[in-house]
């Protein structure tokens, strides 16, 4: 413990800078170190604070508070002193310009409510907490710079002040002094003796530019006024992330108060008190006699951009000057290393634009510099590019039961007869930057019967047709998960209905039927067209299937059929009307379809019946009678050779009497067009 003095013993040059460093070695713990800087020649600082009195006491001057309704501007100036993206010990008053606004009658933001951010601050008498990042979700977004240094949380006390170190209540840092407020680094917006419990609001509120803090209403604690509340106090304080600082008064009837920055080093001393010949300095600030224009070179505040990796990141950048030195010009850098993308426009404005990239996750810094005459001022701006933390997704949804027409990404009616197939897309962001990160993994698919899980199903595509009942609602779900188990959100897909809807198998005549019953195992018949001269209609076909009872109407066509007679669940016997003749395309006719409907839904088979012109004679090696020779003829001979074919298929293409090799080879030929 001592006291020490140090001079130099040189000579100083004016316009030169010259830096000091102190030292202090101790016993326990770490040296101590401060630093200190000043310029031969120089204006002396302006320390940025007042001290006011609303009554005479003895060894104070009188000083009634002068700022009421009033707004103060601290705007950052000057140059770095060091390096960007490194803090800087060296911060000192000639950091700061200043300017005062009077008339100033709104807060400059208001309080709203829950929704817009605010958070209501319950402080006890001489109590603070720490906001920002840790404590009750009040949080600032950013770092707030102050004399050089980055803070991530400011300790707000209830007498009136944000500091930068924690202070107990019963600290005499805690307290209204002149000697208190420059003891640590502290923001002294009203920094008084303010009395929360008994009444007022504290609430404080996150923007993306800037933290604010705002007293609304506060008595200050007097045991000789009663009650306090008869003289309240209302100021708002913020701290933008780019360093400024703005407070700005409403009604202020505290008697005795303290405005100002503080950077941590003690009160000011007046070096005129301890050498002879050197100019008086005092550490008042009069801010009734400050201008609301700037006297130096500053950039307005910029909000912090934070933008998803892929999006844009820009801003613009404003430069402050005294009106009478004209335009400054303004360039960047940062912290990557090729150049920022930076436009000075030469009106005292710059534009900066970044097309990020995933590879840009995380937080750059771009160093925003102002040069006009022999001023400079910069600003440090973050910015933020996030990957976050993307998650997988399932897209496209759709239930497919293999119906070429249909369309399974929306909700349908299908058939009991039919498996569900579960179909999605997995998506994500970086699937194919990091694939072995974010490449699909073991996804969820989770079916739903009526609301109801089946869990027989969990991660099966696919539902098959014994598990489906007429009037079911059938749906599912997808979990997509990453291969690194990064789960997505779920997604539902749209909804099907499960009808026992008409089956239709095959379309014959009648008289080629045997006799009897016939029951689906027998079937299918050949599955191709039938053909018949449509002029006059009238033919007896026989439609066959599965669940074909009560049949309400038959279209071949698009021609509604007059006459339809449901002999069973597996047939149905109709009048087919008549018809023109089946377009010919490349030599092949178009069959026709047939659409049943019964009560239970609708149903169709295409390439059903073939129309053919009037008095057209069907080809005996037309086997099948569909209007074309073709290899499915040829089958069936060869099938009725064979005998193995269950119909009666008129297969005796020469009408010789006997079904054998000659009849095949007459098929062959007509399908081959050999004469």
């Amino acid at each position: 413990f001592g006291n020490s003095q140090a001079l130099f013993s040189i000579s100083s040059t004016s316009g030169v800078t010259y830096y000091d460093s102190l030292f202090a070695d101790v016993t326990e713990g770490f040296p101590s170190a401060v630093y200190a800087r000043a310029t031969a020649g120089g204006q002396p600082p302006d320390f940025l604070t007042e001290e006011f009195l609303n009554f005479e006491y003895p060894g104070y001057t009188l000083n009634p508070f002068d700022l009421n309704f009033s707004q103060i501007f601290y705007s950052p100036t000057g140059p770095p002193s060091t390096s960007l993206g490194v803090t800087s010990p060296l911060g000192d008053y000639d950091n700061y310009t200043v300017t005062v606004r009077r008339s100033v009658y709104e807060f400059p933001v208001p309080r709203g409510d829950a929704d817009n951010g605010s958070w209501e601050i319950n402080l006890r008498e001489d109590g603070g907490l720490w906001v920002g990042n840790t404590v009750e979700g009040i949080a600032m977004k950013h770092p707030f710079p102050f004399f050089q240094q980055t803070y991530s949380q400011v300790y707000l006390g209830a007498n009136g002040y944000l500091a930068f170190e924690q202070v107990s209540d019963s600290d005499n840092r805690n307290y209204p002094l002149y000697s208190s407020h420059f003891a640590i680094p502290r923001i002294s917006f009203l920094f008084a003796n303010l009395a929360p419990k008994i009444g007022g609001e504290i609430w404080a509120k996150s923007l993306d530019d800037r933290f604010v803090v705002t007293f609304e209403d506060m008595p200050q604690w007097d045991p000789y006024i009663y009650p306090p509340s008869s003289s309240p106090n209302s100021v708002q304080v913020e701290l933008f992330y780019s360093g400024h600082v703005r407070i700005t008064y409403g009604a202020v009837n505290a008697y005795y108060a303290i405005v100002g920055l503080s950077d941590g080093r003690g009160v000011p001393i007046n070096p005129a008190l301890l050498f002879e010949n050197l100019r008086s300095v005092s550490s008042m600030t009069d801010f009734s006699t400050i201008l609301s224009t700037p006297t130096a070179l500053s950039i307005d505040p910029i909000t912090p951009p934070e933008v998803e990796a892929g999006d844009v990141a820009e801003f613009t950048a404003y430069a402050t000057a005294p009106i009478s030195l004209g335009y400054p010009s303004l360039l960047a850098q940062w912290t990557l290393e090729d150049f920022p993308s930076f436009y000075d426009e030469g009106n005292g404005t710059g534009h900066f634009r970044w097309e990020t990239n995933i590879e840009d996750d995380g937080e750059h810094i771009v160093r925003v510099s102002a040069f006009l005459a022999d001023q400079t001022a910069y600003q440090d701006v973050r910015v933020w590019v996030n990957i976050g933390k993307p998650l997988p997704a399932a897209v496209d949804l759709g239930i497919r039961t293999n119906n070429a027409v249909e369309d399974p990404t929306r909700s349908q009616t299908v058939s009991d007869e039919t498996e569900l197939i579960a179909m999605y897309t997995y998506t994500h962001p970086l699937q194919y930057i990091l694939p072995e990160y974010y490449q699909e993994g073991y996804t969820q698919i989770l079916w739903f019967r009526n609301q109801q899980s089946v869990p027989a199903l969990a991660n099966l595509p696919v539902v098959p047709p014994f598990y489906t009942q007429p009037n079911d609602q059938w749906c599912f779900k997808v979990l997509p998960v990453t291969l690194s188990g990064q789960q997505g959100m779920f997604a539902t897909s749209p909804v099907v209905t499960i009808l026992s809807l008409p089956k239709i198998l095959d379309v014959v005549r009648v008289l080629d039927l045997p006799p009897g019953e016939i029951y689906p195992e027998q079937l299918p018949f050949p599955n191709v067209a039938m053909a018949w001269d449509f002029s006059s209609g009238g033919a007896e076909i026989a439609i066959l299937g599965r669940k074909l009872s009560h049949a309400t109407s038959i279209k071949i066509g698009g021609i509604q059929c007059t006459s339809v007679e449901s002999i069973n669940d597996n047939r149905i016997d109709v009048i087919a009307p008549a018809h023109l003749p089946s377009p010919v395309v490349g030599g092949q006719p178009l069959a026709e379809t047939i659409v049943v409907t019964t009560t239970a839904g609708t149903n169709f088979m295409t390439n059903a019946v073939v129309y053919v012109a009037s008095g057209a004679e069907i080809s005996k090696a037309d086997v099948n009678m569909d209007g074309v020779v073709d290899a499915v003829d040829v089958q069936l001979v060869i099938n009725t050779v064979l005998m193995a074919t269950k119909n009666e298929i008129d297969a005796d293409v020469n009408r010789d009497g006997k079904v054998n090799s000659v009849d095949i080879q007459a098929v062959i030929n007509e399908a081959l067009h050999v004469k």
